[in-house]
């Protein structure tokens, strides 16, 4: 879902938000898949359902629809928030502290966003409350397993829940964490991101490169740009793989310049963890997956 990803107009205004999930045990959550991605099933202060998307892309956590309770919360100032793929900005509500419980899990967001749904341009279902980006994910070591359609909440540090993985160092960047691959014998920077459903996305490739790595040259109706796809040797930590890449001759959207996208579609090929504070990512997928 790669509209979900926020740039900020103004870097730093915001603090990165801390969010407190019933404390530092083990707890394990059911999510849901949704079109894009996985979401996780909530009940808000006044006893509402509630369905989250989970993007570790997204720079910031935000909400569409919380009733009354958003309402209530509401504190009078606002923050612009740029949607760069959506080619918009908006005005975002900052709200008081919310409590969510997830489960037995309580789940607080300490500086909550609230948006105007239609007017960011997101591709996101209706059923979609609101996004916890990389704040949320910053908390813990998040343990994805989509073929059990789990999430599970370790200490940052803890062992990975099952045999047979290998982790890769995370690089900070402003609110987004990035991992280093090599994709067809060239380096390149990959923004972590549970929001975007496909395996990899670069940027910034020029046609004729497409071209020499066989990759298919499409373009869009809508705009006339190019974009390219193809089968590329895709190689993380040392395992080495062929993945789905889509690429497109356009940079990078300003502000966080990555170099391309690790989705969600390679990741989910197996069971993997993101532990932000611990700067690494955990994987189990290779080229038997």
């Amino acid at each position: 879902m790669r509209n979900i990803r926020i740039a900020p107009l103004v870097m730093g205004l915001l603090a990165v938000w801390l969010i407190a999930l019933g404390g530092h045990g083990q707890s394990e959550l059911a999510v849901e898949q949704v079109d894009g991605g996985f979401a996780v099933s909530v009940v808000d202060e006044a006893g509402e359902d509630r369905l989250l998307f989970l993007d570790s892309g997204a720079t910031h956590s935000l909400f569409f629809d919380l009733g009354p309770v958003g309402e209530g919360a509401r504190t009078g100032e606002t923050f612009r928030l740029e949607f760069p793929f959506a080619e918009t900005s908006v005005e975002a509500d900052i709200l008081t502290p919310l409590t969510f419980m997830a489960a037995s899990t309580v789940i607080t967001v300490e500086d909550p966003l609230l948006v105007d749904r239609a007017r960011t341009g997101l591709r996101i279902g209706d059923r979609i409350d609101g996004i916890l980006g990389i704040d949320f994910f910053a908390q813990h070591f998040i343990w994805f397993d989509a073929a059990r359609a789990r999430l599970t909440l370790l200490p940052s540090g803890a062992e990975a829940p099952v045999e047979g993985t290998y982790s890769l160092p995370l690089e900070a960047g402003f609110r987004q964490v990035f991992a280093a691959a090599d994709v067809a014998g060239r380096p390149y920077r990959l923004l972590v991101d549970t929001g975007y459903s496909g395996s990899v996305q670069l940027y910034s490739m020029t046609e004729e490169t497409a071209r020499a790595r066989g990759m298919r040259v499409a373009v869009r109706r809508r705009d006339g740009a190019r974009r390219f796809d193809g089968v590329l040797p895709l190689c993380l930590g040392g395992t080495c793989f062929e993945a789905r890449v889509f690429a497109e001759p356009r940079p990078a959207y300003p502000g966080a310049e990555p170099q391309g996208i690790l989705g969600l579609g390679l990741m989910a090929r197996g069971a993997f963890g993101i532990d932000v504070q611990a700067g690494r990512l955990v994987l189990s997928v290779s080229g038997d997956n």
